[in-house]
């Protein structure tokens, strides 16, 4: 037995180097084997990311600094030039496209995150999700910003594997509130992330935040103003805000406050939903003003219109003092383009009065539309406002740079003003084109109406087109002159389809509610506005527009011989007839047409109805407040029959101004 130990030991002893040579060998080995395995794992999971693991987007605010100075909003009184140039400057860029996040509700996108701090890397962070796998670092290819925890918004990557949509929430919050979900749009469009923060809301820091909604914007746009497609629209506003919009209305009071308040938007349409972060929200309208809410109460609330910026920059200290942001040059030239199906904001107006069919606006716009004269487009929608249910509004396109550039292509960039009443010298006008009523061009009331309010080319221009049309038209003896500073074959148009929708509000029934544009030949084209009373709905005046003669002399709503020359000159019984013959033709066309029959305007009535009228009563605590006193809100209902004060059917007015227009 000793002999075999001793062998055994000489036996491990001779060995002993041959060993510790082959141990060096196998680890050498074992090494090589598990960088490849590490190596081809890393490019599988590159492989199954959809941007190609550490692909780079391109930050495309670089693309959106293109500043064109076409637009100041007809109905935003207090953009500057400056700001005006900005504005536009990337509304040619329609077919971005961005990937949403699928919700249960459907399609969710979001722009424009309100989150405290943004990480404008455009690295491939994959954070610590460890769970994420692939999606988590596709997500962040996009994003970029995303650090630290960030790495579970890989479960958003999920929704695709696109990269863009991955982590989506956290591309904007290095803490990882990427809950949001928001900046992954503005990823989506290029901004990496960092677009979606609106601002750090602690230091009142602005951020990266101005970007296009994924999808088509030309589609959304058309989709928008669907009569045939439902839309829902939601304010998300906080109590802070609301108190602050409560506030700027004792201000102000009836007059245009500059002050938009931030509030979240999320528009949905037929399913597929848009979150807009941090817009701003302000109230429209002139006599139709009234409080936020009543005796202090936040709960207490009362109909009133909005008007939508989604622009908004927030950064006037005079309007906002210590809560102003501040914003580097380049992240405030990205939030000044950012818009939604193309637009840079919204106008929603309830049904104040109390049109039982809830589309003679929208009626009305289209038939202007048909026959060639530029109207807003709208649609209905379901507003809900704070978390209430505010009813169904009807949601407008702006009258501004983008409407000009759509409907006038290259010939946008003119002078454009909004003509309603306002002071002149020695008391107050209409927009009557008289030469007394130019003591009013040029005229500046802050947030006041004026009659001739410039809503384009502000410093630019010396209003010389406007004058040179009011002083023509003063001392006009021929056709050819009248001609020379007006589009005839257009106003032929605007006049004919004006008198069949019936504004007794309007250009000529009380020198009102209309745009002037010149175009770059210097003639002068009309935009109809605020046909919120056609059709039978005269409310407050108690004329019957239907019993009028196409060709009469007379301002009925003014109560007085026809003032305005435009219509003298043009298409009255005892003027010059300078386009009575366009007219009088468009006259008998209209009329004989399906514009004029109720069973089609019956067929867009029952989609309406259809869409909304189950939500058309607001919430009980939500008031319609009307000229002093307070109105029964179940006669919001739909109903093809119900009238309201000196309103008629559109049955009856329908088959009235048929038979009028027949009159001399």
């Amino acid at each position: 037995m000793k002999e075999k130990l001793v062998k055994f030991k000489e036996l491990i002893t001779g060995s002993k180097k041959a060993t510790i040579i082959s141990a060096i060998v196998a680890v050498a080995i074992i090494a090589v084997i598990i960088t490849s395995v590490a190596v081809l794992s890393f490019k599988g999971a590159n492989k199954k990311d959809g941007n190609g693991g550490n692909k780079v987007i391109k930050n495309e605010a670089e693309s959106d600094n293109k500043a064109d100075d076409k637009d100041d909003s007809a109905t935003d009184e207090n953009d500057t030039d400056s700001d005006k140039k900005e504005e536009n400057s990337d509304k040619k860029e329609d077919g971005e496209e961005s990937t949403s996040e699928t919700t249960a509700n459907g399609e969710e996108t979001t722009a424009g995150e309100n989150n405290q701090a943004s990480s404008n890397e455009t690295g491939n962070n994959t954070g610590k999700s460890g769970n994420s796998g692939s999606t988590g670092n596709s997500g962040n290819s996009g994003n970029a910003g995303s650090t630290g925890s960030s790495g579970n918004s890989g479960n958003t990557g999920n929704s695709g594997t696109t990269g863009n949509s991955g982590s989506t929430g956290n591309s904007g919050s290095t803490g990882g509130s990427g809950s949001t979900g928001s900046s992954g749009n503005s990823g989506n469009t290029g901004s990496t992330g960092s677009t979606g923060n609106t601002g750090s809301t602690g230091s009142q820091q602005g951020s990266n935040a101005g970007d296009k909604i994924s999808g088509n914007q030309e589609q959304i746009y058309k989709q928008l103003f669907d009569i045939n497609n439902k839309v829902t629209i939601k304010l998300d506003i906080s109590d802070a805000e609301l108190k602050k919009l409560q506030e700027d209305y004792n201000k102000y009071g009836e007059g245009k406050s500059p002050i938009y308040r931030r509030a979240d938007m999320t528009i949905t349409i037929n399913g597929t939903s848009y979150v807009i972060k941090d817009v701003g929200v302000r109230m429209k309208g002139n006599s139709s003003r009234c409080s936020f809410y009543n005796n202090g109460n936040l709960n207490d609330r009362n109909l009133v219109h909005f008007k939508i910026s989604f622009d908004e920059t927030f950064d006037n200290k005079e309007y906002y003092g210590s809560e102003a942001l501040t914003w580097t040059e380049a992240d405030r030239k990205i939030r000044k383009a950012r818009t939604f199906a193309t637009l840079n904001g919204l106008e929603l107006k309830w049904n104040r009065n109390f049109d039982g069919t809830y589309i003679t606006n929208w009626y009305s716009n289209q038939m202007f539309k048909a026959y060639g004269v530029y109207a807003q487009s709208t649609n209905l929608c379901n507003l809900n406002f704070g978390g209430y249910n505010y009813g169904v509004y009807t949601v407008y396109e702006p009258v501004d740079g983008n409407f000009l550039e759509r409907y006038l292509g290259s010939d946008c960039e003119g002078d454009m003003y909004k003509c309603a009443w306002g002071p002149i010298s020695g008391g107050w006008s209409g927009a009557e084109y008289t030469t007394r009523t130019l003591s009013s061009v040029g005229q500046e009331t802050p947030y006041k109406s004026l009659v001739y309010d410039k809503k384009t080319n502000k410093s630019q221009s010396s209003n010389a087109s406007l004058q040179k049309l009011i002083n023509t038209l003063s001392n006009c003896s021929s056709k050819s002159t009248f001609a020379s500073v007006v589009d005839t074959d257009y106003w032929a148009k605007f006049a004919a389809v004006s008198y069949f929708v019936g504004n007794p509000d309007d250009m000529r029934n009380n020198y009102n509610n209309h745009l002037v544009y010149f175009k770059k030949d210097g003639q002068a084209i009309f935009f109809p506005y605020d046909n919120d009373r056609t059709l039978g709905i005269t409310i407050e005046n108690n004329v019957p527009m239907y019993d009028v003669s196409p060709y009469s002399n007379y301002a009925q709503v003014a109560g007085s011989e026809q003032s305005n020359p435009l219509y003298k000159l043009s298409v009255t019984r005892n003027g010059a007839g300078y386009c009575k013959t366009e007219y009088a033709a468009l006259i008998s066309k209209i009329a004989a047409s399906d514009w004029v029959k109720y069973s089609n305007y019956q067929k867009y009535y029952n989609i309406a109805k259809n869409n909304y009228s189950s939500v058309a009563i607001p919430d009980s605590n939500v008031k319609a407040y009307v000229r002093g006193s307070y109105k029964n809100t179940s006669n919001l209902a739909f109903s093809e029959t119900y009238t309201y004060e000196h309103n008629v059917t559109v049955k009856t007015y329908l088959s009235k101004i048929v038979a009028a227009s027949k009159k001399e």
